[in-house]
């Protein structure tokens, strides 16, 4: 490969500029039951018309290197987003290694929208759009190749962030990568439509940056001639304007973007990128930052050069209930009115409870309140993963919680039954040799599963065992002998991959309870009972599925089996890493025919 390296003496001097944008402070983005709009950690917004209605939808890439579609259903004027869910690749979730930063082009000139995703390794994949218009569809990750026929990365400078414009205006788009280090590196197209193939630019900016730089090609001041705005480790929006050329250097030093009284200060590890959100001709600020929260300052200006207001609250529909991350349900009737009500443990170790303000047959969830335990949030550390029981039969509900370290505690319900749930302190549950651990990320959950009317102790660990300890007590008085590894009818432990939550229910209606298991995977495995209600034996591994394909959710899998909408099939309501809940109905084939 011929490499043609310029040297340019000359250092170019910003030019005039016209009025610069004026920010003031931000507000969150919240969704209709005021919770804001968050992906987790490391959010990375992409703003664009996903599915061609002419409205404007998000697409936002996380930590854990998620991709998830925000559609509008709103106006063009009044965005309301719905809530997330992960971009499919066929039949799974489309997932990198971590750290996702998408963007959209055509890089293949087939007018479709085509998918660019940088990850924190430094690899940059492309995901060719096969569907139409209307639903995007996008075929197996492939890499761009340079003209020596190696990837197209960041290499070992990491957290590629990429970008894509005509930098050389010779009708081709080429790439350009925001960097761990800070550098922006460029990619000149040299192929052709249809076939893109990519050469290093030598070159360099030759200015500061800062680190985790994020480009994101725009026309800043409307003038025909693309400008990139940039975002870095120190929550700083940073707008190099086009210096015109066809060749180095392709901008002029970086002009910091400041709101009404100081510089912007996204948070850290901002990246920014700039739409009509509002839908008034105007680009407006759109960024994302470490929390996984994302920001918005609406553009008033009249004229060419962007002028901002303060950050507006964008509303989102109420969709699947969200606790942050880690989402672990249970479901119970908490506040006894009759109805099913949702409680979720998160990473963070809160408990959430989601009340039940719908019908037996048509449940509706508020807002998630956090459950208190002598007054204060009840807390178990990292990791929360609650299971609601009347543990000693006084006719109140009590928790026990599972946490990171392994351990299980149990908080006693108080007060009367017409009120909120209250808890006492909370108390490490014991077995015959002591505190109940079974290393890290205990999931407990209790049922009968010998036979002899009192309920047993089921808990899941991150090796992905299900451990089972069973009650030498009393129905009122539990006591728990030392627990051991459920085996299957092999004789081999019973293990799915890490991080085992499970739960027992009578899903084939035998009169014997079957085992199911959320993993780490997301996937929800099913071991069914061939023995007898004294002596339960577990079959092979089965995956559940769906009508179409296997059920599946973005990591994490802790569920339960209840049912929840009344009508004599069990559903599945399942919490994922991503912190929300959703729910899988139950139906019988015969009644859908």
């Amino acid at each position: 490969m011929r490499i043609v390296i310029l040297l340019f003496a000359l250092i170019l001097s910003n030019p005039a500029f016209g009025q610069l944008p004026l920010f003031k402070n931000g507000e969150k983005l919240i969704d209709s039951t005021k919770g804001i709009l968050d992906v987790g950690y490391n959010s990375a917004c992409g703003p664009i018309d996903f599915n061609n209605d002419g409205l404007l939808d998000l697409v936002v890439g996380n930590h854990d290197g998620y991709l998830l579609l925000y559609l509008n259903h709103g106006t063009v004027h009044t965005p309301k987003f719905t809530s997330a869910f992960p971009l499919q690749l066929k039949e799974e979730d489309l997932k990198v290694s971590f750290n996702a930063k998408p963007a959209f082009a055509d890089l293949n000139g087939d007018a479709c929208k085509d998918l660019i995703v940088g990850t924190g390794s430094g690899k940059i994949y492309f995901y060719r759009n096969y569907g139409p218009d209307e639903s995007p569809k996008f075929l197996k990750e492939e890499e761009l190749f340079l003209e020596n026929s190696a990837a197209l990365s960041a290499g070992f400078l990491g957290e590629a962030a990429p970008a894509a414009m005509d930098l050389n205006r010779d009708g081709l788009l080429d790439i350009i990568v925001g960097t761990k280090k800070g550098e922006i590196l460029f990619f000149l197209n040299n192929g052709k439509k249809g076939w893109p193939v990519f050469e290093r630019e030598p070159s360099v900016l030759g200015f500061e940056l800062g680190q985790f730089t994020t480009p994101y090609a725009t026309d800043w001041d409307k003038d025909g001639f693309l400008d990139v705005i940039v975002g870095n480790s120190e929550g700083e929006v940073l707008l190099l304007k086009n210096s015109r050329l066809t060749r180095p250097p392709y901008f002029f030093s970086p002009i910091k973007i400041r709101e009404a009284s100081s510089y912007i200060d996204l948070g850290l590890f901002s990246t920014p990128a700039l739409a009509d959100i509002d839908g008034d001709g105007q680009k407006d600020l759109i960024g994302g930052e470490v929390r996984g929260q994302i920001f918005l300052y609406p553009n008033v200006s009249l004229g060419k050069e962007p002028s901002f207001l303060a950050k507006k609250q964008i509303p989102k529909s109420k969709g699947p209930l969200d606790v942050g991350r880690w989402a672990a349900v249970c479901v119970v009737d908490a506040d006894y009115d009759g109805k099913k009500d949702i409680i979720s443990g998160c990473e963070e170790g809160d408990i959430y409870f989601f009340k039940n303000s719908g019908t037996k047959d048509a449940p509706l969830f508020g807002e998630g309140v956090r459950l208190k335990a002598k007054r204060k949030n009840l807390d178990v550390g990292r990791y929360s993963t609650p299971m609601g029981i009347d543990f000693d039969r006084d006719g109140r509900l009590d928790l026990l919680v599972g946490n990171y370290e392994g351990d299980i505690f149990l908080y006693s319900g108080q007060g009367s039954r017409e009120n909120f749930p209250t808890f006492s302190q909370g108390e490490l549950l014991k077995a015959e040799y002591g505190d109940i651990d079974v290393g890290l990320f205990s999931s407990p959950f209790m049922a009968d599963l010998n036979g002899d009317k009192k309920d047993d102790l089921l808990v899941g660990d991150i090796g992905g065992y299900a451990n089972l300890f069973l009650n030498k007590g009393t129905k009122y008085e539990p006591r728990f002998d030392k627990g051991f590894p459920i085996s299957t009818v092999e004789g081999k432990n019973l293990k799915v991959a890490k991080h085992s939550a499970p739960v027992v229910a009578d899903l084939d209606k035998d009169g014997l309870l079957d085992l199911i298991v959320g993993d780490e995977e997301g996937r929800i495995n099913l071991f069914p009972n061939f023995g007898a209600k004294e002596k339960p034996r577990f079959a092979y591994q089965i995956r559940l599925r769906d009508e179409a394909e296997f059920i599946h959710v973005p990591g994490h899998a802790a569920l339960s089996i209840v049912d929840l909408n009344d009508d004599g099939v069990p559903d599945i309501v399942a919490g994922d890493s991503l912190g929300r809940i959703q729910v899988f109905w139950g139906y019988h084939p015969k009644e859908e025919e």
